[in-house]
């Protein structure tokens, strides 16, 4: 099963509360702090990013090194596409608390979304100095990797990827990617198939099998192939129209019935 991002959030959301729930009223202003950032949370929970927000801006006014509600707050801003904002969230939760590996990671997506791969890579590195078992942070740095065609690297990473998390479909598509970069079919379809033995509706590794098999000349496991990844996301319909690797059943009945709505 693929772990969403939202997923990771919600998790690190529920740490917090465990962490701070033995705070009592006699431990105010800290106990204010952290009834506002339970209440952010528990918006975030609802995808209330707005109200989560100003939640934790209470929690941070009363509590300047709060780095729980820094981090919470950048998770808000993330959501609510304010990305410059959420940096800076997260640079603050790490100022206050430097082995904050999740506001690493994130503060890695961050960059990754306004493209500064480099720096980027260093949010991911630091993550996996803190915690070398951070699937999810070595996964990311190989997406950096693999676009900064950087294959070696990227490969390395995926390969760590699925050391930490050997149920991380979505590393074994990435590793297929990779493989495929490097001219390697087989191997990345051993990866593949690898993803959706995890994963079985993983429609992007049914359709990068259907490209394989059509690059081998293997018609039937082709259509098959593209079939399942139209089920599963019907937007490869208009992909497959444009893929160089079908040119070969552009006039196919089979294929035409696959991708054209009648």
């Amino acid at each position: 099963m693929i772990i969403s991002k939202k997923e990771l959030n919600i998790l690190v959301l529920i740490m917090v509360l465990v962490l701070f729930c033995g705070c009592s009223k006699n431990d105010s202003p800290k106990y204010e702090a952290v009834m506002w950032n339970q209440k952010g949370a528990k918006l975030i929970e609802q995808s209330m990013y707005e109200g989560a927000l100003h939640a934790f801006n209470k929690a941070i006014k009363v509590e300047p090194g709060y780095s729980l509600a820094w981090y919470n707050k950048g998770l808000s801003l993330s959501h609510l596409k304010r990305t410059e904002e959420a940096l800076a969230a997260y640079r603050k939760a790490i100022d206050y608390k430097p082995d904050f590996k999740e506001a690493w990671y994130n503060l890695g997506v961050a960059l990754f979304e306004t493209q500064n791969f480099d720096e980027a890579i260093k949010a991911y590195e630091k993550t996996t100095d803190i915690d070398n078992f951070f699937a999810s942070a070595w996964n990311a740095k190989g997406i950096v990797y693999l676009r900064q065609h950087k294959l070696h690297q990227a490969l390395f990473a995926f390969d760590k990827t699925i050391e930490c998390d050997p149920k991380f479909a979505e590393a074994f598509y990435n590793k297929g990617n990779v493989l495929m970069d490097f001219e390697k079919p087989k191997e990345a379809m051993d990866a593949y198939d690898k993803a959706l033995e995890i994963y079985p509706e993983y429609s992007s590794a049914w359709y990068k099998k259907a490209i394989i098999h059509a690059m081998s000349g293997e018609k039937e496991k082709a259509l098959n192939s593209l079939d399942k990844s139209i089920i599963y996301d019907p937007s490869n319909k208009k992909k497959a129209k444009d893929e160089k690797s079908f040119l070969a059943y552009r006039n196919d009945s089979e294929f035409r019935n696959i991708i054209w709505d009648f």
